[in-house]
């Protein structure tokens, strides 16, 4: 039975089921030959080909595919039916089909032991637990209610509570399991049958399929080994492992480039595709650096190309609301914003030296792309863990940051931070700091209290001030926004959960009409309607919004002192201004992506230089920073 990734991955607890206890003949077994060998038989804790090849092969999950069906469909495996959504689609019931045990193993001691809902939840809490660190964790973070405060626990006290309670995930009876999500989860039988060709990339697609006049017409992925399940659900995609030549080759075929690849590579890839004039959608955040931030919103605007950033939270309407709230006056004028998260996109282990064998289905020099040479290393960068590494991702408040700046940020229409400041630990040579607080300070607008406005940033575990925490009480979210008013505290959850006051008596929130907007289907009908309209995260919008959460980490490499910055000429004080010191890149990287895309040195794009402090910053990177003119 051929099962996707984190089909296997689902399955969790080695839920090999036991309908084939009998030796098989032996002229029926299939003999397979790997390049490479295998890591690993915990799905919970393997990503790479071989080992799945062979996890797929053992363990059943919840779902499959009829692939004799035409189309081929989704079908329940060790579940009487597919799973029984809400009308919102965010609780979603699953039922086990009764009768399916366990092969036989010792630590049964010779009792049948059956297949039953708590298997499955406690595969899935194995795949939030912070200790696994598990390849598959981009499925299920964030996804349960309830869910994020028992991760936060467990990484306080080193040990993951599995028998606590969890709102959203539910254990109703023997085979009954029900989920209470975050947000819907149409794609939740996908996604419990495929993980995807290359995680946020086919959710993404998945959610542009919804449109009716959307086609996929090819994709490309260094790590090959990711394709089959999208190939799955589009079997006439034609697949490349090299984007350069998928835009040489099918530039004439399509109108859009969806880039959802890891940040370090996101203006490379996103300029290319504008170079020939395609309308592109970049995920979060837009880019790695300052200095690719602004080119890449400058050159988009040069081209006059339509673009969006993939921060799609931002169209619900829960998040629109509570903007609205925010330009209502509800609470008054906004004397400070709180935003945070609960996650921790850090390290604070250096990277092993050694380097180990590259899986054969990876192209690891495409994969590092623009960064200089290096070597692989398993479980370290790839997939998913190149977040907490400078050079390729941005750690948590690049992840995040994104996506819950963006509410405040808009409702108060901020424009660029004047200074910056950030507190706790600095990154090391090749590692985010597992925790951070950033104090950034706007220019005061008609709805703010003062002249100027603190924003503050908070994640993996730092926290606002108990005066603005303990007014809230145990209904302060995991991820969102405080705006302290002059009249009271309007809490933002991010997510679906809707806005709340408090500190604020008798206040009845306004009914505000606000109709929630599909962000791919708006990017998709703005394509097709030859430009003439802009995406609501349109890169005028996303670029600053993304420069306002990148230069925290810019600061981060300076705790404790205040940044002064001039976002007109992308210069700060002691010449802070273009962030080369978060990436290490080749030392071709900017003349490859000037020549790629026919940029001079006169480009009008940015100007500046790079002084003492950053080039400090650079060497504490591993970036190799140099004086020049970018």
């Amino acid at each position: 039975m051929l099962l996707s990734r984190i089909a296997a991955a689902l399955a969790a607890v080695a839920i090999a089921c036991a309908n084939a206890a009998a030796q098989p003949d032996p002229n029926k077994v299939l003999r397979v030959a790997f390049l490479q060998p295998e890591t690993g038989f915990d799905p919970q804790a393997t990503s790479d080909l071989y080992s799945n090849t062979v996890n797929r092969a053992v363990f059943d999950a919840p779902f499959r595919y009829d692939y004799l069906a035409r189309p081929y469909k989704a079908i329940p495996n060790t579940t009487v039916a597919l799973p029984e959504p809400s009308k919102d689609g965010k609780e979603w019931t699953i039922r086990v089909k009764p009768g399916i045990y366990f092969s036989d193993d010792p630590v049964f001691k010779g009792a049948k032991r059956e297949l039953t809902a708590a298997d499955y939840a406690y595969s899935w809490k194995r795949v939030v637990d912070p200790k696994m660190r598990s390849p598959n964790l981009e499925t299920f973070d964030g996804r349960f209610v309830g869910m994020d405060k028992l991760v936060a626990k467990a990484k306080e006290s080193g040990k993951f509570d599995y028998d606590a309670p969890v709102e959203g995930l539910q254990v109703v009876d023997r085979y009954t399991l029900k989920l209470k999500l975050t947000a819907p989860w149409w794609d939740i039988v996908t996604e419990l049958t495929s993980i995807g060709a290359a995680g946020q990339a086919m959710s993404d697609i998945m959610s542009f399929a919804k449109h009716p006049k959307f086609q996929l017409v090819a994709v490309a992925d260094v790590d090959l080994c990711r394709i089959e399940p999208l190939q799955q659900r589009f079997p006439a995609v034609r697949v490349y492992q090299d984007w350069r030549e998928l835009l040489a080759r099918e530039h004439k075929n399509i109108d859009s480039v969806n880039v959802a690849i890891p940040d370090h590579m996101h203006c490379l890839v996103a300029m290319a595709a504008m170079k020939r004039n395609k309308a592109v959608y970049v995920e979060k955040p837009l880019c790695n650096t300052l200095h690719e931030t602004r080119l890449l919103t400058e050159y988009a605007r040069r081209r006059g190309v339509t673009t969006q950033m993939g921060i799609q939270v931002s169209s619900t309407r829960p998040q629109l609301y509570g903007e609205a709230l925010v330009r209502s006056g509800v609470v008054g004028k906004i004397k400070e914003v709180h935003t945070f998260s609960n996650k921790s996109w850090g390290d604070d282990k250096p990277l092993e030296v050694k380097g180990d064998a590259v899986p054969a289905p990876l192209a690891w020099d495409g994969w590092l792309g623009v960064n200089a040479p290096r070597p692989y290393i398993q479980k370290a960068y790839h997939p998913g863990e190149w977040r907490r590494r400078i050079g390729f991702g941005t750690g948590t408040l690049g992840d995040m940051g994104c996506h819950i700046y963006s509410p405040p940020y808009r409702a108060l229409k901020l424009t660029s931070p004047t200074a910056v400041m950030a507190a706790g630990p600095a990154p090391t040579t090749d590692n985010w700091a597992v925790k951070a607080r950033v104090k950034l300070t706007y220019p005061g607008t008609e709805f703010t209290a003062g002249d100027a406005v603190d924003v503050w940033w908070y994640d993996g575990g730092e926290l606002p001030p108990d005066a603005i925490r303990e007014p809230v009480g145990t209904r302060f979210p995991a991820q969102g926004s405080v705006l302290v008013g002059t009249t009271g505290m309007l809490v933002l959850p991010h997510g679906s959960d809707p806005a709340f006051v408090v500190g604020a008596p008798n206040v009845t929130l306004p009914a505000i009409d606000v109709p929630e907007r599909d962000h791919y289907g708006e990017f998709i009908d703005v394509v097709l309607g030859g430009s003439k309209t802009k995406c609501s995260a349109n890169l005028d919008y996303a670029g600053p919004l993304t420069e306002a959460v990148l230069i925290g980490n810019v600061a981060a490499h300076f705790p404790g002192e205040t940044l002064e910055f001039d976002a007109n000429s992308v210069s700060a004080h002691r010449g802070l201004g273009i962030a080369l010191s978060q990436q290490r890149q080749h030392g071709e990287a900017l003349a490859h992506l000037k020549q790629a895309l026919d940029l001079s040195e006169q480009s009008p794009v940015v100007t500046g230089h790079i002084g003492a402090a950053e080039a400090a910053a650079g060497n504490r990177a591993g970036a190799g920073c140099r004086s020049r003119r970018c």
